[in-house]
């Protein structure tokens, strides 16, 4: 795990939905923590972007609903992760979501050995 991350970051794919003031786009995660998730995309927006956010854990009802930020972003041909996206910082989500979000990331981390 690379050290400045603050959140241990798990492999999965998920579809998330997220809107600014002018764009409703949808694209799958590569990763997701507590506080936050690499979207892979080839039109990354703009670091310090916003966006309202959308997504479906496994076996939960309802979606997330959450607020994030463009935090890093990877263009098309770079080189870490191997994929063109941005990294999405969460500015806002709820308590239950982050705990959600956690026992998701558990689970695969068991599941994975």
């Amino acid at each position: 795990m690379d050290n400045r991350r603050q959140h241990h970051r798990q492999d999965i794919r998920l579809l998330v939905e997220y809107t600014s003031v002018d764009e409703f786009l949808t694209d799958w995660t590569a990763n997701i923590s507590v506080g936050g998730m690499f979207l892979r995309t080839d039109e990354p927006r703009p670091r310090g972007s916003t966006f309202r956010l959308r997504f479906r854990i496994p076996d939960r009802p309802t979606p997330v609903e959450a607020h994030g930020e463009v935090a890093w972003v990877v263009p098309p041909g770079g080189r870490q992760p191997p994929e063109a996206g941005m990294g999405i910082r969460f500015t806002n989500v709820s308590d239950a979501d982050v705990q959600d979000i956690a026992r998701l990331i558990q689970e695969r981390r068991t599941a994975n050995g």
